[in-house]
């Protein structure tokens, strides 16, 4: 009964956190105006604070503080570079093969997203340090946590055991994309889902195997790199 219950709230907490930074935080009077008046400033930016606040609040009163619980602590150097090398690989490969569908299709995506239309360095420091971070703060630190419990239960692949906390926070975080449907092209936006649960897999193991949040950050950095990084390549090499 526990377990279930346990299940439940991840799910309530989920639905009501993209409910609160996708639709109602963003929608608050004075933070529209203070989008509309600083300049640097806008809607992707409030969603991620408002997902770091929500993901610390929720580590205060539910994990009592506790936050070495929650992956605030270091990892092993060694195991770092391996989940980078390993991410490093997934991701180029899903992203060459998404790129050569949409070439053989003769598809056209849109080189962004519209709430990211702004410089190279303004892309970075949002979707590589800021977003990296803080989503992996909310999902591979307080919800895969949260729904410890449940981690008996899991898929084993040879000697890789994915849990059902690291499968189900990485559908969470892959489905939350779906808030790009109709900001870009459909086929995008189910690749994007796709590969975010597939980051999702990556990051959730190496979060539960070693307890820290440092490895899971590097594999959604990595992933992030080469995601805007390859078609930039791409790009310079169609041209020269």
């Amino acid at each position: 009964m526990k377990k279930i219950l346990v299940l439940i709230f991840a799910i309530i907490i989920w639905r009501v956190k993209i409910l609160l930074t996708g639709v109602l935080i963003p929608k608050i009077g004075f933070i529209k105006k203070l989008v509309d008046s600083v300049e640097w400033l806008n809607s992707a930016h409030i969603v991620q604070l408002s997902m770091l606040i929500i993901a610390i609040l929720l580590i205060i009163i539910i994990g009592k503080s506790k936050f070495s619980n929650f992956g605030f602590k270091g990892a092993p150097l060694k195991t770092v570079f391996r989940s980078v090398f390993l991410a490093f690989g997934v991701s180029l490969v899903l992203f060459l093969t998404f790129g050569i569908y949409m070439k053989i299709t003769s598809s056209v995506a849109s080189s962004g997203v519209p709430f990211m239309e702004d410089t190279f360095l303004s892309k970075i420091i949002l979707v590589w340090i800021i977003a990296s971070s803080v989503e992996e703060i909310f999902y591979r630190g307080f919800l895969q946590t949260y729904m410890e419990p449940l981690k008996a239960i899991g898929l084993k692949f040879g000697k890789v055991y994915l849990s059902l906390p690291v499968i189900l926070t990485a559908l969470m975080f892959g489905f939350m994309h779906l808030c790009l449907k109709g900001k870009l092209p459909w086929q995008m936006v189910r690749f994007i889902i796709f590969n975010a649960t597939v980051l999702g897999l990556i990051a959730g193991y190496y979060r539960e195997k070693t307890g820290s949040l440092i490895p899971a950050y590097f594999v959604h950095l990595t992933f992030n790199v080469v995601g805007m990084g390859l078609p930039q390549v791409l790009m310079m090499v169609m041209k020269g």
